[in-house]
């Protein structure tokens, strides 16, 4: 009997029932029986789908289509509110074709396709739900249009991923999208509609590109929201025009600083986000630019080293810490050495040896005034250089040493001064 089909688990072990009440024919797997629909997928000679002829798997894909094809007849009728379609857990072995045809509200939460799923030049003319749907091969939605909104939550795409020219009217959601290889959601020519390049609101939040992520030539007329997400190459939005309410997530979403292309991704990301005045948005693409710029010069270059110093001096003027602890930093090294000198460590003793508080207090006064009046040690006179009770004598070496503290403490506080501006200007 049909209702004695086990019906289908969730990604949180949760079961539900089967909802082809219609189906006759039963198969056991693991000591339970399921419909053709949701007889799971399973390893060769464990009496699941993997065991089936290519003619049985087809008859999956044609049963799939043939069901959409029943309910768009039926609902061709004007007095006739158009059924959701419900194949929720469904398993699908082999090819599915579906290509220029009209479908009604959907539902595919936690379907699963084996080998390539093609919907292009489809219609969804209602809501369309393919939460926690697994592709495990090519998924082809290549002009579509989502006439309503769509659900993708907790998707998976094991290949490629192409939306390309794919019209969205509604809504979209693609949070928690696992892209294994490349997701395509570009336009491919600027010749098209407009419409077809729009998005409206539409969310990768949390989701992972781990190959080419293409956003190219789209319009981006609501809120968009990147935040979470891991981008392994630097995404492609070149002709893209992005919305004032576009919200990415944190640098260290975007590993990409290698590949040829990198560069002029953040380049451009960057442009967009300066001709939103999104300083914080725009600092963040002008610091991985610069990361990936430094990666292809060479480090006989100044070039390489002065970017490697900004870098780690403020993240390119992303950090306002960063060069305060710098600065930190160098008084206290300069305290520490001091202190050393003047109790004997090195060999040589100051004036006060045995009154160590002393020899700090000394060190730490010479130390700051090296950071807030720079290069103070050049002005001093012979006399007072020599009545610091950390000095074992002389007084040369101690203007040398001031004159480099005074030198890092100023580039400190430029990065600071830089870092401040950069996050505050207007």
């Amino acid at each position: 009997m049909a209702d004695e089909c086990a019906g289908w688990t969730d990604r949180e072990g949760n079961r539900h029932d089967c909802q082809f009440t219609f189906e006759r024919d039963n198969y056991r797997f693991s000591g339970q029986l399921y419909c053709r629909f949701h007889l799971p997928m399973g390893r060769p000679g464990h009496g699941g789908k993997a065991d089936w002829d290519e003619q049985q798997k087809v008859a999956i894909s044609d049963g799939f289509i043939n069901l959409i094809n029943r309910e768009v007849a039926e609902g061709s009728n004007p007095e006739r509110t158009p059924e959701e379609l419900d194949f929720s857990g469904i398993v699908v072995p082999g090819r599915l074709v579906m290509v220029q045809t009209t479908v009604g509200p959907v539902r595919l939460r936690g379907a699963r396709f084996y080998e390539r799923a093609e919907f292009m030049v489809t219609q969804f003319q209602g809501a369309a739900w393919f939460d926690e749907v697994q592709f495990h091969k090519d998924a082809w939605f290549s002009e579509t249009q989502f006439l309503d909104d769509v659900w993708f939550p907790k998707a998976q795409f094991s290949e490629r991923a192409a939306f390309i020219d794919t019209r969205f009217h509604g809504d979209a959601t693609f949070e928690g999208v696992q892209f294994r290889k490349e997701a395509y959601f570009g336009v491919s020519t600027s010749t098209v509609p407009p419409e077809a390049k729009r998005f409206n609101a539409i969310s990768f939040k949390d989701s992972r590109f781990a190959e080419i992520a293409d956003f190219s030539n789209r319009e981006f007329h609501n809120r968009t929201d990147f935040t979470g997400c891991v981008f392994e190459r630097a995404p492609n939005f070149h002709g893209s025009a992005l919305h004032q309410n576009t919200i990415f997530g944190q640098i260290d979403g975007f590993r990409d600083l290698t590949s040829p292309v990198s560069e002029r991704a953040y380049r451009t990301l960057r442009q967009a986000m300066e001709a939103h005045r999104a300083r914080v948005e725009e600092g963040m693409f002008y610091a991985l630019e610069q990361k990936a710029r430094r990666h292809r010069v060479s480090r006989i270059d100044p070039a390489y080293w002065v970017s490697l110093g900004y870098e780690h001096g403020s993240d390119y003027g992303l950090s306002v810490w960063r060069p305060l602890a710098w600065m930190l930093g160098g008084i206290v090294s300069s305290v520490f050495l001091l202190w050393c000198i003047g109790i004997g460590v090195f060999g040589v003793t100051g004036h006060a040896a045995a009154n160590p508080a002393a020899v700090i207090n000394d060190a730490l006064l010479f130390s700051t005034r090296q950071t807030f009046l720079p290069f103070d040690a050049l002005r001093t006179t012979d006399a007072i250089l020599a009545e610091y009770t950390f000095n074992p004598g002389g007084t040369g070496w101690l203007r040398a040493w001031g004159t480099v503290l005074s030198l890092f403490e100023a580039l400190a506080g430029l990065l600071l001064i830089l870092a401040v501006r950069w996050r505050y200007r207007r």
